[in-house]
Protein backbone atom coordinates (compact mmCIF):
# COMPACT_ATOMS: atom_id res chain seq x y z
CA UNK A 1 0.00 0.00 0.00
CA UNK A 2 1.24 3.09 -0.94
CA UNK A 3 1.98 6.14 2.06
CA UNK A 4 -1.42 8.00 -0.07
CA UNK A 5 -3.60 5.14 0.67
CA UNK A 6 -2.72 4.34 4.29
CA UNK A 7 -2.94 7.66 5.59
CA UNK A 8 -5.72 8.04 3.99
CA UNK A 9 -7.31 5.18 5.54
CA UNK A 10 -5.85 6.03 8.93
CA UNK A 11 -7.06 9.60 9.08
CA UNK A 12 -10.89 7.95 7.91
CA UNK A 13 -10.89 5.32 10.28
CA UNK A 14 -9.46 6.33 13.60
CA UNK A 15 -11.42 7.35 16.47
CA UNK A 16 -8.42 9.54 18.03
CA UNK A 17 -7.32 12.79 16.72
CA UNK A 18 -4.82 12.50 14.10
CA UNK A 19 -2.40 15.81 12.91
CA UNK A 20 0.29 15.26 9.50
CA UNK A 21 2.81 18.14 11.04
CA UNK A 22 5.17 19.29 8.57
CA UNK A 23 8.89 18.81 10.08
CA UNK A 24 10.44 21.86 9.35
CA UNK A 25 7.35 24.80 9.40
CA UNK A 26 4.77 22.88 12.32
CA UNK A 27 1.91 23.74 10.00
CA UNK A 28 -0.58 20.93 9.74
CA UNK A 29 -1.03 18.92 6.55
CA UNK A 30 -3.64 16.62 7.48
CA UNK A 31 -5.84 16.16 10.39
CA UNK A 32 -8.65 12.94 10.02
CA UNK A 33 -12.56 13.40 10.85
CA UNK A 34 -12.17 13.03 14.57
CA UNK A 35 -9.77 16.21 14.93
CA UNK A 36 -11.95 18.09 12.77
CA UNK A 37 -15.17 17.37 14.83
CA UNK A 38 -13.26 17.96 18.19
CA UNK A 39 -11.74 21.18 17.27
CA UNK A 40 -15.38 22.32 15.11
CA UNK A 41 -13.50 23.66 12.21
CA UNK A 42 -13.35 21.68 8.61
CA UNK A 43 -9.93 20.55 7.39
CA UNK A 44 -10.14 23.62 4.97
CA UNK A 45 -9.24 25.88 8.10
CA UNK A 46 -6.38 23.51 9.86
CA UNK A 47 -4.69 23.27 6.81
CA UNK A 48 -1.13 25.11 6.67
CA UNK A 49 -2.25 26.37 10.07
CA UNK A 50 0.52 26.56 12.96
CA UNK A 51 0.19 23.40 15.25
CA UNK A 52 1.06 25.06 18.29
CA UNK A 53 -1.66 27.62 17.63
CA UNK A 54 -4.71 25.28 18.65
CA UNK A 55 -3.14 24.63 22.06
CA UNK A 56 -4.41 26.78 25.08
CA UNK A 57 -2.62 30.45 24.95
CA UNK A 58 -0.32 29.11 27.98
CA UNK A 59 0.38 25.83 26.54
CA UNK A 60 1.12 27.06 23.14
CA UNK A 61 5.09 27.66 23.93
CA UNK A 62 5.41 24.40 25.33
CA UNK A 63 3.85 22.51 22.47
CA UNK A 64 6.02 24.58 19.83
CA UNK A 65 9.26 23.33 21.55
CA UNK A 66 8.38 20.12 22.08
CA UNK A 67 7.77 19.62 18.25
CA UNK A 68 11.14 21.65 17.63
CA UNK A 69 12.90 19.05 19.57
CA UNK A 70 11.38 16.65 18.01
CA UNK A 71 12.16 18.11 14.97
CA UNK A 72 15.90 17.81 15.90
CA UNK A 73 16.45 14.21 16.98
CA UNK A 74 18.90 11.57 15.03
CA UNK A 75 16.35 8.80 13.01
CA UNK A 76 19.44 7.08 13.58
CA UNK A 77 19.95 6.75 17.25
CA UNK A 78 17.41 4.01 18.86
CA UNK A 79 16.74 6.38 21.77
CA UNK A 80 15.17 8.82 19.62
CA UNK A 81 13.21 6.54 17.51
CA UNK A 82 10.71 6.13 20.48
CA UNK A 83 7.37 8.38 20.30
CA UNK A 84 7.48 11.36 22.44
CA UNK A 85 3.87 11.86 24.66
CA UNK A 86 2.55 14.49 26.78
CA UNK A 87 -0.50 16.41 27.88
CA UNK A 88 -1.78 19.64 26.14
CA UNK A 89 -5.08 21.49 26.22
CA UNK A 90 -6.38 22.44 22.95
CA UNK A 91 -9.40 25.22 21.85
CA UNK A 92 -12.31 24.26 19.84
CA UNK A 93 -13.61 27.48 17.17
CA UNK A 94 -15.99 28.06 19.88
CA UNK A 95 -13.73 28.90 22.36
CA UNK A 96 -13.60 26.03 25.09
CA UNK A 97 -10.83 24.06 26.18
CA UNK A 98 -10.58 20.00 26.24
CA UNK A 99 -6.98 18.64 27.88
CA UNK A 100 -5.89 15.93 25.54
CA UNK A 101 -2.87 13.51 25.71
CA UNK A 102 -0.82 13.34 22.44
CA UNK A 103 2.03 11.12 21.01
CA UNK A 104 4.72 12.29 18.63
CA UNK A 105 6.17 10.24 16.47
CA UNK A 106 8.39 11.64 13.97
CA UNK A 107 8.87 9.87 10.23
CA UNK A 108 9.16 10.35 6.40
CA UNK A 109 6.19 10.25 3.78
CA UNK A 110 7.42 10.85 0.16
CA UNK A 111 11.04 11.35 1.91
CA UNK A 112 9.59 14.41 3.49
CA UNK A 113 10.29 14.99 7.55
CA UNK A 114 7.24 15.04 8.86
CA UNK A 115 5.70 14.60 12.29
CA UNK A 116 2.58 12.49 13.01
CA UNK A 117 0.68 13.56 16.40
CA UNK A 118 -2.37 11.02 17.72
CA UNK A 119 -4.42 12.57 20.07
CA UNK A 120 -6.92 10.78 23.04
CA UNK A 121 -9.14 13.81 24.09
CA UNK A 122 -9.99 14.37 28.04
CA UNK A 123 -6.06 14.45 28.75
CA UNK A 124 -4.87 17.58 29.89
CA UNK A 125 -1.84 19.24 30.15
CA UNK A 126 0.51 20.91 32.95
CA UNK A 127 3.61 22.26 32.68
CA UNK A 128 6.93 21.47 34.65
CA UNK A 129 9.97 23.85 34.61
CA UNK A 130 12.62 21.32 32.98
CA UNK A 131 15.85 23.19 34.28
CA UNK A 132 14.64 23.14 37.75
CA UNK A 133 12.41 20.26 38.14
CA UNK A 134 9.89 22.59 39.49
CA UNK A 135 6.05 22.61 38.50
CA UNK A 136 4.13 25.83 37.58
CA UNK A 137 0.30 25.46 36.65
CA UNK A 138 0.14 26.78 33.51
CA UNK A 139 -3.40 26.91 33.62
CA UNK A 140 -4.52 30.23 33.55
CA UNK A 141 -8.08 31.94 33.14
CA UNK A 142 -9.89 30.47 30.42
CA UNK A 143 -7.92 27.92 29.49
CA UNK A 144 -10.43 25.27 31.17
CA UNK A 145 -14.18 26.42 31.24
CA UNK A 146 -14.78 28.06 34.61
CA UNK A 147 -18.24 26.04 34.94
CA UNK A 148 -16.25 22.40 34.72
CA UNK A 149 -19.22 20.31 36.45
CA UNK A 150 -17.99 17.38 34.63
CA UNK A 151 -17.55 13.78 36.00
CA UNK A 152 -13.58 14.05 35.11
CA UNK A 153 -10.87 15.91 37.17
CA UNK A 154 -7.83 17.51 35.47
CA UNK A 155 -5.08 16.82 37.81
CA UNK A 156 -1.30 16.95 38.19
CA UNK A 157 0.69 14.46 40.91
CA UNK A 158 4.65 14.32 41.68
CA UNK A 159 5.61 11.61 43.75
CA UNK A 160 9.20 12.06 45.04
CA UNK A 161 12.27 10.09 45.93
CA UNK A 162 10.85 9.44 49.50
CA UNK A 163 7.56 8.16 48.08
CA UNK A 164 5.12 11.23 49.01
CA UNK A 165 2.96 12.46 46.73
CA UNK A 166 1.52 15.69 46.23
CA UNK A 167 -1.35 17.75 44.03
CA UNK A 168 0.11 21.06 42.51
CA UNK A 169 -2.61 21.01 40.08
CA UNK A 170 -6.02 20.13 40.67
CA UNK A 171 -9.40 21.41 38.24
CA UNK A 172 -12.52 22.18 39.44
CA UNK A 173 -14.22 18.81 38.89
CA UNK A 174 -12.21 17.76 42.16
CA UNK A 175 -14.93 17.93 44.15
CA UNK A 176 -17.68 16.95 41.82
CA UNK A 177 -15.80 13.89 41.35
CA UNK A 178 -14.29 13.16 44.67
CA UNK A 179 -16.34 14.48 47.17
CA UNK A 180 -13.34 16.74 48.34
CA UNK A 181 -12.39 19.99 47.65
CA UNK A 182 -9.02 21.09 45.69
CA UNK A 183 -7.25 22.71 48.95
CA UNK A 184 -8.14 19.50 50.82
CA UNK A 185 -6.42 17.21 48.57
CA UNK A 186 -3.58 20.04 48.11
CA UNK A 187 -3.20 20.14 52.06
CA UNK A 188 -3.47 16.20 52.68
CA UNK A 189 -2.60 14.36 49.44
CA UNK A 190 -2.58 11.02 51.07
CA UNK A 191 -6.53 11.90 51.38
CA UNK A 192 -6.63 10.20 47.86
CA UNK A 193 -5.40 7.30 48.57
CA UNK A 194 -7.90 6.51 51.58
CA UNK A 195 -10.32 7.32 49.39
CA UNK A 196 -9.67 4.05 47.23
CA UNK A 197 -11.22 1.08 48.72
CA UNK A 198 -8.69 -1.30 50.65
CA UNK A 199 -9.27 -4.16 48.19
CA UNK A 200 -8.15 -1.93 45.07
CA UNK A 201 -5.04 -0.19 47.06
CA UNK A 202 -2.46 -2.56 45.73
CA UNK A 203 -3.62 -2.29 42.19
CA UNK A 204 -3.38 1.22 42.16
CA UNK A 205 0.19 1.52 43.92
CA UNK A 206 0.76 -1.23 41.49
CA UNK A 207 0.15 0.65 38.17
CA UNK A 208 1.44 3.58 39.92
CA UNK A 209 4.93 1.49 40.56
CA UNK A 210 4.85 0.14 36.78
CA UNK A 211 4.37 3.38 34.95
CA UNK A 212 7.20 4.99 36.60
CA UNK A 213 9.42 2.10 35.94
CA UNK A 214 8.79 1.74 31.98
CA UNK A 215 7.96 5.16 31.97
CA UNK A 216 4.16 3.84 29.83
CA UNK A 217 0.70 5.78 30.25
CA UNK A 218 -0.63 5.21 33.55
CA UNK A 219 -3.96 3.54 32.97
CA UNK A 220 -5.74 2.53 36.50
CA UNK A 221 -9.24 1.68 37.39
CA UNK A 222 -11.18 1.27 40.45
CA UNK A 223 -13.30 1.98 43.58
CA UNK A 224 -13.63 4.84 45.73
CA UNK A 225 -15.58 5.98 48.67
CA UNK A 226 -17.68 9.56 48.35
CA UNK A 227 -18.68 10.42 51.77
CA UNK A 228 -20.21 13.50 50.64
CA UNK A 229 -22.91 10.85 48.97
CA UNK A 230 -22.25 7.78 50.74
CA UNK A 231 -21.57 5.86 48.08
CA UNK A 232 -18.75 4.02 46.18
CA UNK A 233 -17.82 5.53 42.29
CA UNK A 234 -15.84 3.87 39.56
CA UNK A 235 -13.22 6.12 38.62
CA UNK A 236 -10.50 5.81 35.80
CA UNK A 237 -7.11 7.78 35.88
CA UNK A 238 -5.05 8.01 32.66
CA UNK A 239 -2.49 10.25 33.01
CA UNK A 240 1.05 10.56 31.05
CA UNK A 241 4.87 9.80 33.03
CA UNK A 242 7.54 12.29 33.13
CA UNK A 243 10.74 12.52 35.05
CA UNK A 244 11.89 15.32 36.30
CA UNK A 245 15.67 16.72 37.23
CA UNK A 246 15.86 16.09 40.55
CA UNK A 247 14.37 12.43 40.55
CA UNK A 248 10.46 12.32 41.47
CA UNK A 249 7.86 11.21 38.80
CA UNK A 250 5.71 13.11 37.73
CA UNK A 251 1.87 12.64 35.84
CA UNK A 252 -0.41 14.94 34.58
CA UNK A 253 -3.51 13.59 33.21
CA UNK A 254 -7.24 12.90 33.82
CA UNK A 255 -9.40 10.96 36.28
CA UNK A 256 -13.35 10.22 35.21
CA UNK A 257 -16.27 9.40 37.00
CA UNK A 258 -16.83 5.71 35.30
CA UNK A 259 -19.32 4.22 37.58
CA UNK A 260 -22.60 4.27 35.11
CA UNK A 261 -20.29 2.61 32.18
CA UNK A 262 -19.27 0.14 35.40
CA UNK A 263 -22.63 -0.74 36.14
CA UNK A 264 -24.02 -1.09 32.43
CA UNK A 265 -21.10 -3.66 32.34
CA UNK A 266 -21.95 -5.30 35.50
CA UNK A 267 -25.71 -5.45 34.45
CA UNK A 268 -24.50 -6.83 30.49
CA UNK A 269 -22.39 -9.19 32.95
CA UNK A 270 -24.95 -10.36 35.13
CA UNK A 271 -27.27 -10.39 31.92
CA UNK A 272 -24.92 -12.86 30.38
CA UNK A 273 -24.69 -14.95 33.75
CA UNK A 274 -28.57 -15.47 33.93
CA UNK A 275 -29.37 -16.10 30.18
CA UNK A 276 -26.29 -18.95 30.67
CA UNK A 277 -28.50 -19.96 33.43
CA UNK A 278 -31.48 -19.77 31.43
CA UNK A 279 -30.16 -21.45 28.53
CA UNK A 280 -28.79 -24.90 30.80
CA UNK A 281 -32.03 -24.89 32.48
CA UNK A 282 -33.43 -25.25 28.98
CA UNK A 283 -31.38 -27.79 28.65
CA UNK A 284 -31.70 -29.40 31.25
CA UNK A 285 -35.50 -29.42 30.95
CA UNK A 286 -35.06 -30.68 27.59
CA UNK A 287 -32.88 -33.55 28.61
CA UNK A 288 -35.84 -34.61 31.37
CA UNK A 289 -38.10 -34.65 28.22
CA UNK A 290 -35.78 -36.25 26.15
CA UNK A 291 -35.18 -39.15 29.27
CA UNK A 292 -39.08 -39.42 29.64
CA UNK A 293 -39.77 -39.60 25.89
CA UNK A 294 -37.43 -42.00 25.37
CA UNK A 295 -38.70 -44.50 28.21
CA UNK A 296 -41.88 -44.08 27.24
CA UNK A 297 -41.08 -45.35 23.57
CA UNK A 298 -38.66 -47.98 25.22
CA UNK A 299 -41.36 -49.48 27.89
CA UNK A 300 -44.74 -48.27 26.70
CA UNK A 301 -44.17 -49.05 22.84
CA UNK A 302 -41.70 -51.54 22.83
CA UNK A 303 -43.57 -53.47 25.43
CA UNK A 304 -46.95 -53.21 22.99
CA UNK A 305 -45.22 -54.53 20.07
CA UNK A 306 -43.07 -57.16 21.64
CA UNK A 307 -46.80 -58.66 22.91
CA UNK A 308 -47.90 -58.10 19.60
CA UNK A 309 -45.50 -60.34 18.32
CA UNK A 310 -45.84 -62.88 21.15
CA UNK A 311 -50.00 -62.73 19.95
CA UNK A 312 -48.83 -62.98 16.57
CA UNK A 313 -46.62 -65.27 16.76
CA UNK A 314 -49.40 -68.06 18.65
CA UNK A 315 -51.91 -67.00 15.37
CA UNK A 316 -49.33 -68.27 12.95
CA UNK A 317 -49.25 -71.52 14.62
CA UNK A 318 -52.81 -71.49 14.38
CA UNK A 319 -53.29 -71.26 11.07
CA UNK A 320 -54.42 -73.63 8.88
CA UNK A 321 -51.81 -75.20 6.59
CA UNK A 322 -53.16 -75.50 2.75
CA UNK A 323 -53.39 -71.54 3.37
CA UNK A 324 -50.02 -70.30 2.02
CA UNK A 325 -51.44 -66.68 1.46
CA UNK A 326 -52.47 -66.48 4.52
CA UNK A 327 -49.24 -68.02 6.21
CA UNK A 328 -47.17 -65.30 4.12
CA UNK A 329 -49.32 -62.67 5.45
CA UNK A 330 -48.23 -63.29 9.30
CA UNK A 331 -44.79 -63.96 8.24
CA UNK A 332 -45.03 -60.05 6.70
CA UNK A 333 -46.66 -58.71 9.61
CA UNK A 334 -44.16 -60.44 11.44
CA UNK A 335 -41.19 -59.05 9.81
CA UNK A 336 -42.58 -55.58 10.53
CA UNK A 337 -43.43 -55.98 13.95
CA UNK A 338 -39.60 -56.67 14.19
CA UNK A 339 -38.58 -53.23 12.20
CA UNK A 340 -41.28 -51.35 14.01
CA UNK A 341 -39.33 -53.00 17.30
CA UNK A 342 -36.19 -52.24 16.06
CA UNK A 343 -36.89 -48.52 15.19
CA UNK A 344 -38.57 -48.06 18.45
CA UNK A 345 -35.49 -49.09 19.95
CA UNK A 346 -33.13 -46.48 17.56
CA UNK A 347 -35.09 -43.37 18.28
CA UNK A 348 -35.66 -43.75 21.59
CA UNK A 349 -31.57 -44.33 21.49
CA UNK A 350 -30.66 -41.42 19.59
CA UNK A 351 -33.32 -39.32 22.20
CA UNK A 352 -31.27 -40.49 25.36
CA UNK A 353 -28.78 -43.26 25.13
CA UNK A 354 -28.95 -45.47 28.33
CA UNK A 355 -25.21 -45.43 28.44
CA UNK A 356 -25.32 -41.78 29.50
CA UNK A 357 -26.30 -42.68 32.68
CA UNK A 358 -22.74 -44.47 33.27
CA UNK A 359 -20.93 -41.47 32.24
CA UNK A 360 -19.73 -39.24 29.13
CA UNK A 361 -16.88 -41.46 28.51
CA UNK A 362 -18.44 -45.22 27.96
CA UNK A 363 -21.39 -42.86 25.61
CA UNK A 364 -18.58 -41.84 23.67
CA UNK A 365 -17.43 -45.48 23.05
CA UNK A 366 -20.52 -46.39 22.51
CA UNK A 367 -21.13 -43.88 20.37
CA UNK A 368 -17.69 -44.68 18.32
CA UNK A 369 -19.15 -48.56 18.29
CA UNK A 370 -22.19 -47.30 16.76
CA UNK A 371 -20.47 -45.55 13.75
CA UNK A 372 -18.13 -47.99 13.41
CA UNK A 373 -21.13 -50.80 12.62
CA UNK A 374 -23.23 -48.89 10.74
CA UNK A 375 -20.48 -47.41 8.45
CA UNK A 376 -17.54 -50.11 8.66
CA UNK A 377 -14.91 -47.05 9.10
CA UNK A 378 -13.31 -48.09 11.97
CA UNK A 379 -13.19 -45.49 15.24
CA UNK A 380 -11.71 -45.60 18.37
CA UNK A 381 -11.89 -43.13 21.50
Amino acid sequence: MKDSQWLNALLLASFDEIYVIDGQTSRIRHASESACANLQRPFEELRGLPFPALAASSAETQLERRLRSLSKRNRSKEKDQEPLSFSAVLVRKNGTAYPILLRLQKCEIHQIPVIIAVGQPQVAQTKGDEDTGTVSNPFKTGDIPSDIDTPWLVYQIIRKNDGSTSFPLLSGGCENLLGITQSQLHSNPDLFLSLILPQDRDSYIESMTDSAIYMKSWNWEGRIWVDSIKEIRWINLLAAPHQLDNGSMQWEGIMTNTTQSKQEEMEIRLSKTRLAELSAHVEEVKEQERTQISREIHDDLGGNLTAIKMALALLAKRLPQNQPDLMEKAEYVDQLVDRTIEAAHRIASNMRPSILDIGIVAALEWQADEFSRQSGIPLSI
